[in-house]
């Protein structure tokens, strides 16, 4: 199993949530007929199999969250995100995996690699009974589903795409004035996206309904001795259209907008806390997108007054 992805985190300007139930995505449901159960021990065992691995986290529900600490707001809510990680081996002591990211794959006991693959907080809120069930999909193709005191919450679909450990499913490059540029680039290169709306029930409160959304999409790359990734955040659903940059989050405009950090080691930083750029000015356009692939360009300028000018595109299909 991989662990849960930080840009699966949406911002917490949006919600902070206390309580959640819901149902799964109908695909779920339809393919119910044919997945058999296993147990967690058989899912463990083969989402640690060496190769490429493409996740897919689904979830439809409703929740309650926390408005200043005063009043408790219903929210209905869908969450779709999807992600590449690589497992090079395992053994019964320790896993060496990777990500889409700027940070190099790197070693994990088994026991602690386990442990992060735990996600049932996406699911299911302090003080809910969790359930989490195991499912052979196809050759390959597993699920968990997770179940919120009683209720279907979210699933979380792995499936192995390749056997060779490594992203070749992207494109990254760019030109830059203070830094190496970066050549198209397909072999290790890799991208995730995910997708966030919600609607909260102000009527009882006297107030219009309010609807959020927000999506994101990094990708990353072998960039030298290290890689780097391009984290883009837009606000609203994702659109084939220009977004203006801008370096704060701001939920008061509909106006399209978007944030952009690049991060890199060969920036400066650590292994283990590669230096993050900030851009502060530019333009980012997406000129494809679906549920397994995108294509957009760049042209940025960060707080440090670097640049970068470049394109990229992944797909799954």
């Amino acid at each position: 199993m991989t662990p849960v992805k930080p840009f699966l985190v949406v911002p917490a300007i949006l919600f902070t949530l206390i309580s959640c139930g819901g149902e799964v995505d109908e695909q779920a449901s339809e393919e119910a007929a044919s997945k058999t159960e296993i147990s967690k021990a058989e899912f463990d065992s083969i989402v640690t199999k060496t190769g490429t691995w493409y996740s897919v986290i689904n979830s439809n529900s409703e929740l309650v969250t926390n408005i200043f600490n005063a009043l408790n707001v219903d929210v209905d809510f869908n969450l779709n995100s999807s992600f590449p990680t690589f497992v090079e081996y395992s053994d019964q002591a320790e896993v060496a995996w990777g990500e889409c990211a700027a940070a190099l794959p790197e070693v994990l006991s088994e026991a602690v690699f386990q442990a992060q693959s735990n996600v049932a907080d996406l699911f299911c809120m302090d003080g809910l009974q969790e359930e989490q069930r195991y499912f052979k999909i196809a050759e390959d193709h597993y699920r968990i589903e997770y179940i919120c005191d009683g209720e279907n919450a979210g699933s979380w679909d792995v499936e192995r795409i390749s056997e060779t450990p490594e992203f070749s499913n992207g494109l990254v490059e760019f030109v830059s004035d203070q830094f190496p540029d970066l050549q198209a680039s397909v072999s290790n290169s890799c991208g995730n996206l995910l997708e966030f709306a919600g609607k909260a029930k102000l009527s009882d409160l006297g107030f219009d309904d309010q609807d959020y959304a927000y999506s994101a999409v990094s990708v990353a790359a072998v960039y030298g001795a290290y890689r780097v990734a391009f984290d883009f955040s837009f606000n609203g659903e994702f659109k084939l259209q220009d977004y203006d940059v801008v370096n704060d989050y701001d939920l008061r405009t509909s106006n399209p907008f978007v944030t952009v950090d690049v991060v890199s080691q060969a920036f400066g930083g650590s292994e283990d806390n590669p230096a993050k750029l900030v851009a502060s000015s530019g333009t980012v356009t997406l000129t494809h997108i679906d549920d397994q692939s995108v294509t957009g360009e760049f042209s940025i300028v960060t707080d440090t007054g670097a640049n970068f000018n470049g394109d990229f595109s992944f797909s799954y299909k």
